[in-house]
């Protein structure tokens, strides 16, 4: 299962602290414009947007003499990062936040947050997800708690197979949504008991976690499918093998309709 939630700048994130920089500059979602770019037309072109992009950028900072120091291009600069990311451009995206961090961490929050949970999203990307760990917690650790922030956590962690550690994450992340998990909960926590080898916890959980996709979110039948899989791994896991060839094929069905046959 790919992380699902990705940390949001809120409003309540609080000002820079002592030794950290305040000259009234305001990070704000709205000027992110390059990031919000689908990139869902082909690699190809894809690539020729990302590059008219990076020549925008190009030129802001030519006309930027204090470079990554100004706020403007300092912005810019995550904007265009995080565009690298959703198009693949990992490496260039990684070059990026290296040159961005020390000047985001020097002007704390909200910049260090934006950039450091960024950062989180392009080490799971990379296939780093120790890495992505070590941000996430940097993250947990300065910003405001933050759902999205500790299911990633959880999310990084079940991929690190540390499942109990997963499991902690998610359980807080329901406490701050008022204790009520819902079917992406009831997901990730079955995962983690799984693996765990909780199977009597699992079960219930994965298959409340499909009855109410396929109640709330009916078109997204890839979802379901892959919810379908881990129904169907946790029935195998518990040796009820004909209960899990049933699951996979109802999973395989589903695909079939979305991908076609390869």
């Amino acid at each position: 299962q790919q992380a699902v939630g990705r940390g949001k700048l809120v409003s309540s994130l609080p000002g820079p602290e002592e030794g950290e920089v305040s000259d009234g500059a305001v990070l704000r979602k709205e000027d992110f414009v390059w990031s919000e770019h689908d990139f869902n037309d082909g690699e190809r072109e894809n690539r020729r947007v990302l590059k008219r992009f990076t020549k925008e950028f190009k030129q802001m900072a030519a006309e930027t003499p204090d470079g990554l120091r100004d706020a403007k291009l300092l912005t810019a600069a995550l904007d265009l990062a995080l565009a690298c990311v959703k198009c693949y451009e990992l490496d260039k995206a990684d070059s990026i936040y290296r040159r961005c961090i020390g000047e985001c961490r020097r002007r704390g929050m909200p910049w260090d947050i934006k950039c450091i949970q960024d950062m989180a999203t392009l080490r799971c990307k990379q296939h780093r997800q120790a890495d992505a760990a070590e941000l996430l917690e940097e993250l947990a650790s300065k910003a405001p708690p933050h759902p999205a922030t500790f299911i990633n956590l959880g999310t990084v962690y079940n991929q690190l197979r540390m499942y109990d550690k997963a499991e902690s994450w998610f359980l807080q992340a329901i406490n701050l949504k008022g204790g009520t998990p819902d079917r992406e909960d009831h997901w990730n926590l079955g995962i983690a008991k799984k693996h765990q080898g909780k199977y009597d916890e699992a079960l219930p959980m994965l298959e409340q976690a499909l009855s109410e996709f396929k109640e709330r979110e009916p078109e997204q039948l890839v979802t379901i499918a892959k919810v379908h899989n881990s129904v169907a791994g946790c029935l195998q896991d518990m040796g009820r093998l004909q209960d899990a060839v049933e699951q996979y094929q109802q999973a395989r069905s589903l695909f079939l309709q979305t991908v076609g046959a390869r």
